[in-house]
């Protein structure tokens, strides 16, 4: 899992709980709450990783506007994209304050970035298919379905 990786490279263990695309809302709130404390995990230091390792490059922002994100600060939609500096401080000491408001919408947040993914994943499947469409044979069998298959999986490694 390429999340897991990142959050591996850029995150310590302490914070590594929220690396994870949670988005039912009490799951959520409650991986954030055992992440963060008893004070374990230092959010200013690693929340701009943390985001940046499940944007994976990919700016998510429309779907953070389109749950109202902006609605509780604009300055949310910050955990929308994936940063420029994953070791950028969000703060001194402790998580910004516009941001610590932007928490409660933490699953949601999580939702678009995993649901940015799978929007990826289908449209570079779809190339894949439409590229494969003129060799495909005029009769399926099951040994076409699998070598279409890892066609797909091998142009679209995103896991």
């Amino acid at each position: 899992m390429v999340f897991g990786s990142c959050c591996d490279r850029f995150v310590p263990p302490e914070c590594r709980g929220i690396c994870t695309y949670e988005s039912h809302p009490i799951e959520a709130r409650v991986l954030l709450m055992h992440t963060i404390q008893p004070s374990r995990c230092r959010l200013y230091k690693y929340l701009p990783a943390i985001v940046h390792c499940a944007a994976q490059t990919h700016d998510n922002t429309v779907c953070c506007k389109e749950m109202g994100l902006q609605e509780i600060g604009q300055s949310c939609l910050e955990l929308c994209r994936s940063q420029a500096n994953p070791r950028e401080l969000w703060g001194t000491k402790s998580l910004r304050k516009d941001l610590v408001q932007c928490l409660s919408k933490w699953d949601q947040v999580m939702f678009c970035h995993q649901s940015g993914l799978r929007a990826r994943k289908i449209k570079n499947a779809a190339a894949v298919l439409a590229t494969y469409s003129t060799t495909l044979p005029t009769t399926i069998t099951s040994n076409n379905i699998l070598s279409i298959k890892r066609a797909v999986n091998n142009e679209t490694n995103i896991k």
